[in-house]
Order: structure tokens, then C-alpha cells, then sequence
């Protein structure tokens, strides 16, 4: 009964479609279409899905149906215009931190190139990229490696994780280190100055956290359902903006398509007690290409058909320039918090702004 969390999904965002787009029935189809095919997807690749049983298959259907009409009572009542008092102040506020990084992110590099890039990369302001630069990540096929989304902010994520495994001794700490993790990622999502796709991806590692602490098994689909209905249940607006359209679609390539590289990453660097260090990075570097490889694959419908084509050498792209990305990235986060001691600071900068560098020079070959 577990996938139930999915069909709620899926019902409430189908109301919104038929609400939205009850006038025509190209839609309705599509929605009609799109919902049988999710629908078969589950059924093939889960063993203990609902349809296994008839009462699985009764309160699947019956939470569909009933999720539905709450996603168009929801969707009618919905106001573009609703904009609350504590909410302009929360966005206000996080503009503000916002701004505050940045600046301590320009102090740190000295490079006016390298900020800008390194404010794009963490905090999702392309307002300071070059015009010129912008258009070789189009002509790449790597514009979304600026935009910041789910990678980045599972980036920060690892980082925490990694600093915090030290308490990993009992379920207390783990406890402690889930609550830890989620308030740091929370203070990040602020920083963005609340970018709706941190807010997203945020919301979906938050979920992903917690469901580790359960007694049951771990299940990264119902994880992702749920994060769509509360940001759904929230503004159904968002149902249509690329921006969530995107992010879900490459959060669930990961779940789905990665697995299926990451079989053949581990056959080609197979990992043991005695591997070479040599070894083992190049096995995590292609594990980071393989997910952008398993992204890139699930967004391409939706790279087509909004924006009509696709680099037509997008994939070797996104394998060369990701990982020097993510490493970027983790770079940047440690120049801002290694600033203030002179001689660390320095040497950590000058590292951050190679990688920032190469990046570009890298991206302005691909895109030429």
C-alpha cells in the first residue's frame, strides 16, 4: 500500500490539469494518456505494488479519484494574487542573506569572471554572467547547469552529510544529525533568496531524510509524490512552470534511469578494500556524469518541446562539464568558509578560482 502517496500525487495533479484545461480536450487526453503511462511504469517496476491485491487496486483508484476532486476544488479557489504579508517579509529577508553571500563569496575570489559564475553556481543569480558566456551554455546544451536546482543543492547536502557522519553512532544522533541537516539546508534555501527550484529540492531531501529514520524501508518514489502534493497543495499554479516540470522530471531519471548506468560505472571501477585512490575517484567522477547523463536523458521530452531542439552533443557535454561543476561547487563552499584565515583562505581561492576558470574556458569550446 505504500505506493498510495503516488496515486494522491497524481490525482491532485490531474484535478489541476482538468480545472485548468477542462475547456480542452487535447489536454484531457494528454493528462488521460500521461496518467496510464505512470500508471504501467509502477506496475512493471514494483513488485509490491498496489495492484498486487484487489483492495490495492480498490484504494488506489478510490485515492486517485478523491485526490482529483480536491486538485480542482483546490485549483478554482487558487488566487495568482495571494501574496501574505509574512510572506513578502520571508522573501525579503532572504534576499537580503542573499546578498550578504554574495558579497562574501566576491570577497573571497577577487575575479570578477570567477564570482559571477560562483554566485550563479550556489545562490542562482545569472543577473552578473557575461551575455557572451550565457550563450555558450545554450550553444553547450548545458544552460540547466546554471540554473540552480536539485544537483546543487544535493551538493550542499553531501557536503553536510559528510561533516556530520561523525554521528552515525545510534539512532539518537542519527536523529539529531537528520535535524541538523535540515535546518542547515533550510538556512541555504534562504540564501537563494527562496529559488522555487532549492525550494523543491529542498522540501524533497528533507522527506528523503526523515523517511530514513522510519522503521520501514526507504521508498524515494512515494518521497518525491509527496513533495510535489505539498508544493501542489501550496501554489497548483506551479503544475505548470518549467521549472518544477524540469526538476521532477530529472529527480526521477536519478530514481530510475541512474540505477540502470550506475550497474555499468561499478562493472567497468569495480570498489574493494585494496582499490587505488587513482580508482576510486574516477569511479565517483563517473558516478556524477552518470547522473547527469540519467537527468539529461529524463528532461529531453520536455528540452524538445518547450524549447524545440537540443544541442546535438548534449550528453558528451553534460559528462565533461558536470563534474567539473559539482567539484566547483564544493570549491566555492570552501573559499567562503576558509576567508578569513589568511593563508588557507588564499591557497583555497586560488583553487576555486582554477576550477572557475577552466570551467569557463571549457564551456566557451563547447559552445563554440
Amino acid at each position: 500500500m505504500r505506493r498510495l502517496g503516488v496515486f494522491a500525487a497524481l490525482g491532485f495533479a490531474f484535478g489541476i490539469v482538468l480545472q485548468e484545461k477542462s475547456g480542452m480536450s487535447g489536454y484531457f487526453f494528454l493528462s488521460v494518456l500521461s496518467t496510464l503511462l505512470l500508471t504501467i511504469i509502477i506496475f512493471i517496476l514494483d513488485k509490491s505494488s498496489v495492484f498486487r491485491s484487489k483492495s490495492g487496486i480498490i484504494f488506489s483508484v478510490a485515492t486517485f479519484l478523491c485526490l482529483c476532486i480536491l486538485g480542482m476544488m483546490r485549483y478554482s479557489v487558487y488566487s495568482p494574487g495571494y501574496n501574505p504579508v509574512i510572506q513578502q517579509k520571508v522573501i525579503k529577508e532572504s534576499l537580503t542573506v542573499r546578498k550578504f553571500c554574495e558579497n562574501r563569496i566576491a570577497r573571497s575570489l577577487h575575479n570578477e569572471n570567477a564570482e559571477a559564475t560562483a554566485i550563479a553556481l550556489t545562490l542562482g543569480d545569472k543577473s552578473l554572467i557575461d551575455k557572451e558566456i550565457k550563450e555558450s551554455y545554450i550553444n553547450a546544451g548545458v544552460m540547466h547547469a546554471l540554473a540552480l536546482s536539485g544537483l546543487h543543492v544535493g551538493i550542499i547536502w553531501s557536503i553536510v552529510q559528510t561533516l556530520l557522519s561523525i554521528l552515525h553512532f545510534n539512532i539518537k544522533l542519527k536523529r539529531l544529525q537528520a535535524v541538523i541537516t535540515i535546518v542547515i539546508i533550510s538556512i541555504y534555501v534562504l540564501m537563494t533568496g527562496l529559488s522555487p527550484s532549492a525550494v523543491r529540492a529542498g522540501i524533497m531531501l528533507s522527506i528523503w531524510k526523515i523517511a530514513e529514520l522510519s522503521p520501514y524501508k526507504s521508498d524515494k518514489v512515494s518521497s518525491l509524490s509527496f513533495a510535489a502534493l505539498i508544493i501542489l497543495v501550496f501554489d497548483p499554479a506551479t503544475l505548470f512552470k518549467l521549472g518544477f516540470q524540469l526538476s521532477f522530471a530529472a529527480t526521477a531519471g536519478i530514481i530510475f534511469i541512474y540505477p540502470i548506468i550506475n550497474q555499468s560505472i561499478v562493472r567497468i571501477f569495480p570498489y574493494n578494500g585494496k582499490a587505488r585512490v587513482a580508482k576510486k575517484y574516477a569511479r565517483k567522477l563517473s558516478e556524477l556524469a552518470g547522473i547527469s547523463v540519467a537527468c539529461t536523458i529524463a528532461t529531453l521530452p520536455m528540452t524538445l518541446l518547450y524549447f524545440g531542439g537540443a544541442s546535438s552533443y548534449f550528453l558528451l557535454s553534460n559528462i565533461i562539464v558536470m563534474p567539473i561543476i559539482t567539484l566547483s561547487v564544493y570549491s566555492v563552499a570552501a573559499a567562503a568558509i576558509t576567508a578569513p584565515l589568511p593563508l588557507l583562505g588564499k591557497a583555497v581561492a586560488a583553487v576555486t578560482g582554477f576550477l572557475l576558470n577552466a570551467l569557463e574556458s571549457v564551456i566557451r569550446f563547447l559552445g563554440s
